[in-house]
């Protein structure tokens, strides 16, 4: 089955991944290096109304590459653990550190980190088998520069876990990534047998933007739950799903009304609402080959005092892989989606993206 980011990362932090290889031990210290490199030649096309933006041209690109060092050590009851990881990022190319953070735990299975790490919520998705396209969602906070986090695995299979995300930049007083301000969660994940499951929920707020000396509101909540049971050996189907609703009340302008001197003010209100569901299944046709896909389906709909707008996503990933070792693998895959945005305010307007696109690659972990 899949490990989750739990199993790697988490629960254990000694050992990263089947690949990772020791590359220290020495009284209570073990330190585990992993990591991963993909390369694939596609070709993908994108129209919006029927006019080409991105014109398919065949390309040898660069789906991203990462460098993971673990280090724990072991006193007593206690263990310290830290771990760097340094990648380039799969959308953009850009150089980055993805992952810097400490922690303190105890051999009973408490674990309390702080620093640039993932959070609860990038534990959902489980239907999603792709390697180089994608096409799954995850709602709310999730990987942060500044989370602090708690994770108890002390009952076998199961792992409870809470975060704390802090605002990431003051610079100027005001928020990077949409004005963000802090975000707490909290999430279950169990994993036994053939069967693993999450469950999470969290929580975002925004930095208000204050309009004529009154702060507006900004917040949202998220949901996630994802299931995976592998029914007969080899063959895994997987179901994931998830909720939002994000509020924005922002005071405009002053407005006076006929039984008062004093000004009033008119505050406009905007709700979203977004659901989206995506099952998958990921079969072993035989012994080095396996077939993987997923549906995905999703709205988000915006409220805006009287007005609407909404989006409407539907799209099929497919795909298959040939492992040549447990570290070494190519691939084949191919992706159609179709995103329909319409509102009914203003003039009504309507635009509809439709996006193909296919390719082959390879990857080595170790």
């Amino acid at each position: 089955m899949k490990k989750t980011l739990i199993a790697l990362t988490v629960a254990a932090l000694a050992s990263t991944s089947a690949s990772a290889f020791k590359a220290y031990s020495n009284e209570g210290t073990e330190v585990n290096v992993s990591g991963d490199i993909k390369f694939a030649v596609l070709k993908e096309q994108t129209k919006v109304n029927g006019v080409k933006t991105v014109h398919g041209r065949t390309d040898v690109d660069y789906k991203g590459a990462s460098l993971k060092v673990n280090a724990k050590h072991t006193f007593g009851d206690l263990y310290a653990v830290g771990q760097y990881k340094f990648g380039v990022d799969y959308g953009s190319g850009v150089n980055e550190t993805k992952e810097a953070f400490l922690g303190l735990g105890t051999t009973s299975g408490h674990l309390v980190t702080v620093g640039k790490q993932p959070t609860f919520m990038d534990e959902a998705g489980k239907a999603g088998h792709d390697n180089i396209f994608g096409l799954t969602a995850k709602y709310g906070k999730t990987s942060g520069a500044k989370v602090l986090a708690y994770r108890f695995t002390g009952v076998e299979g199961l792992t409870v876990g809470a975060d704390y995300a802090f605002a990431e930049s003051r610079g100027n007083d005001r928020e990077v990534n949409a004005n963000f301000k802090n975000a707490f969660d909290m999430g279950v994940a169990y994993e036994q047998g053939p069967l693993s499951a999450v469950v999470n929920l969290g929580h975002e707020n925004f930095k208000p933007v204050t309009v004529n000396g009154v702060s507006a509101k900004h917040n949202k909540t998220s949901f996630n739950a994802s299931v995976a049971y592998e029914v007969v050996d080899g063959v895994t189907l997987a179901g994931d799903m998830g909720y939002s609703v994000e509020k924005n009340t922002v005071a405009s302008h002053l407005i006076y009304t006929p039984w008062t001197l004093l000004p009033k003010l008119h505050s406009h209100f905007a709700k979203t609402k977004a659901f989206y569901f995506t099952p998958g299944v990921e079969a072993k046709v035989a012994d080095a080959v396996s077939v993987y896909g997923n549906l995905h389906y999703e709205v988000a709909k915006t409220t805006f005092d009287v007005f609407q707008n909404k989006t409407k996503t539907v799209g099929i990933n497919l795909g298959a892989k040939y492992s040549f070792t447990d570290n070494v693998s190519a691939f084949v895959e191919t992706q159609l989606s179709k995103a329909k945005y319409t509102r009914n305010y203003g003039s009504f307007r309507e635009r509809t993206t439709k996006n193909r696109a296919i390719g082959v690659g390879m990857k080595v972990e170790w």
